[in-house]
């Protein structure tokens, strides 16, 4: 399914690990209202401004999914029904994650409960750093910075890092 002209459904439920356990990754009409929102609101904004692909790494998550890749109960890739929130991770090609996490914390404007620049286990490696950004109902415009799947302390951050 076609969200808009750059990003498609699977991009947000693809997932080594549901393929792996045989896990239905599938997300309700609610969640799917919430996963357009952020692809058309925030996704293509980014995409415009920097004029390169927005990879998504890790998007909706249902709640065995959520478990097995070992996401807090409270993950807002979840995308909880009953509360407005959802969360996606992603990278832009070619471009480095602290001037993406700058241009997305500091200077575009953008709505945001957090954005988290974060840093996987493999230091040498980009391949597991992302941009985890979720929305809220009532956001909080928290920037931080940490290790991916809360492994180590997060920092919150007031201007732009280097």
């Amino acid at each position: 399914m076609r969200l808009t002209s750059h990003f498609f459904l699977r991009e947000w439920v693809s997932s080594p690990t549901a393929r792996e356990k045989g896990i239905v990754n599938s997300p309700n009409a609610v969640q799917l209202e919430r996963i357009c929102w952020i692809t058309v609101y925030i996704l293509e904004r980014i995409r415009l401004y920097y004029k390169k692909p927005v990879i998504i790494t890790s998007g909706f998550r249902c709640p065995e999914l959520n478990q097995a890749v070992g996401g807090t109960l409270n993950s807002a890739h979840r995308f909880p029904t009953e509360l407005f929130t959802g969360a996606v991770d992603f990278q832009v090609s070619g471009v480095s994650l602290p001037d993406v996490f700058n241009f997305v914390a500091f200077d575009s404007r953008l709505p945001y409960d957090q954005v988290i620049l974060e840093r996987g286990k493999n230091r040498d490696n980009e391949k597991d750093n992302c941009i985890h950004y979720a929305i809220a109902a009532e956001p909080r415009g928290e920037a931080l910075l940490g290790m991916t799947l809360w492994q180590g302390d997060y920092r919150q951050v007031f201007e732009p890092i280097p």
